[in-house]
């Protein structure tokens, strides 16, 4: 195994992935991950854990109150919390197979062939339209009227949750209502023109823009984010580009 796959210190050694629990981390089944044996980890690193005596599993780790979540990195499947585990090890790399681990071809390899693809497009346009298509005079940064922006100027802003708001913190750490963005998006842009939201999440600005008739497009490092938000939250309400 190369040099660069292991810690600088530490004992090391191999599994091989079974099911797809954590493929929303680029881990998959049949994958190799290299394992640095310790003792515990910190919240949101990838472990392997033992629990109930005799099973191993791979999975993010959080400390909670009085017990521990194994977080899975894939939308269909639900935490496992669990009282007592043993922290046999944290995954430090992953090599698709042994056959490119003979040829050389890591993880890492494989990562940096996608970033190389992610640059050769990256100044290709998105065909998104941008232009306002209200009435309002040039001048004029929104399109509410004197006594709209006036109610609008107070010193504290409430919000209240609806129910198509998403309140889990499992799907999102940083959930807020749609409200929110929405009240933003109605100072700042007339309707028809372009937001755009460079940390998207699970797309609650896109929901907030959608329902003011402003076009909108997001962006966001975690695959699980994207892949929720256009399966569950935003197809069913509007059909904004998302890319990743």
């Amino acid at each position: 195994m190369p040099k660069s796959q292991l810690s600088k210190s530490g004992e090391h050694y191999a599994l091989r992935v079974r099911g797809n629990s954590m493929i929303d981390e680029g881990i998959y089944n049949e994958d190799i991950v290299v394992i640095r044996k310790q003792p515990d980890a910190e919240n949101g690193e990838t472990v392997v854990a033992l629990i109930n005596g005799d099973e191993v599993t791979l999975k993010k780790i959080y400390k909670e109150k009085n017990r521990f979540r194994l977080q899975p990195a894939n939308l269909n499947l639900k935490p496992i919390f669990t009282r007592e585990l043993i922290v046999q090890g944290k995954v430090i790399s992953v090599i698709r197979n042994f056959e490119e681990l003979k040829q050389g071809t890591t993880f890492k390899n494989v990562a940096k062939t996608l970033e190389n693809k992610i640059t050769e497009k990256k100044n290709k346009k998105l065909n998104i339209t941008f232009e306002k298509i209200c009435n309002c005079p040039p001048k004029r940064i929104n399109c509410l009227d004197a006594k709209q922006w006036m109610k609008n100027q107070v010193a504290i802003w409430e919000f209240s949750y609806e129910k198509r708001d998403t309140r889990d913190k499992n799907i999102h750490p940083a959930v807020f209502p749609i409200a929110l963005p929405a009240k933003c998006i109605e100072l700042f842009t007339h309707k028809g023109e372009l937001v755009l939201d460079p940390f998207v999440g699970i797309g609650t600005t896109l929901i907030a823009a959608s329902d003011l008739e402003r076009n909108a497009v997001g962006f966001d490092l975690n695959k699980k984010y994207i892949n929720f938000t256009k399966k569950d939250y935003l197809n069913p309400v509007c059909s904004l580009k998302l890319n990743k």
